[in-house]
């Protein structure tokens, strides 16, 4: 079985999963007859996998799959994907995004009588990251390194630096 789970900010991927599966096995749990409890006979295990680890902050699509569809999830991960993003571009923090530890960084991008940021400012710095590039992996991404997190490791202070590559086709302004 395929599932599209949306998951909230501040939840890992496993959280989500472990909810899902919680929720999954409740119906066979309430089926066990009194006699199957004290016995201690529990429901069967339900296995399920995902397509990629959400960052805890994300707020996005986890795609997951019980029992023997985990097996084609694989097919699901080496797509195109499309994110929706709020970013401020009159800050910068020490772990590039809200989940700052330190006090961030003023940048003046802003015009003083509108108080907006300068519309061509945004997209100059949006237009000079279109294409491919070997990109930064923040120290407090979701990606493994020795079965670990790497925002584990930044939040232990054992910052992990990696690059990833990653291209970016476009982007369209919303707000």
């Amino acid at each position: 079985m395929l599932l599209l789970i949306d998951k909230p900010s501040w939840l890992t991927s496993q959280d989500a999963i472990s909810a899902v599966k919680k929720h999954l096995r409740q119906p066979a749990r309430d089926a066990l007859s009194d006699d199957d409890r004290a016995n201690n006979i529990k429901p069967p295990k339900i296995k399920i996998g995902h397509a990629g680890t959400l960052d805890p902050m994300a707020s996005w699509l986890l795609i997951a799959a019980t029992d023997k569809d985990t097996k084609q999830l694989h097919h699901l991960t080496n797509h195109n994907k499309s994110y929706t993003a709020t970013i401020d571009f009159s800050i910068i923090t020490d772990t590039r995004d809200m989940d700052y530890r330190k006090e961030y960084q003023q940048i003046n991008i802003i015009d003083t009588i509108s108080n907006k940021p300068y519309i061509e400012q945004i997209e100059s710095k949006l237009n000079s990251i279109i294409g491919t590039y070997d990109l930064p992996l923040t120290p407090f991404s979701a990606k493994k390194v020795n079965g670990r997190k790497l925002y584990e490791y930044a939040r232990a202070w054992i910052p992990i630096f990696l690059t990833v590559p990653m291209t970016l086709h476009g982007y369209k302004i919303l707000d």
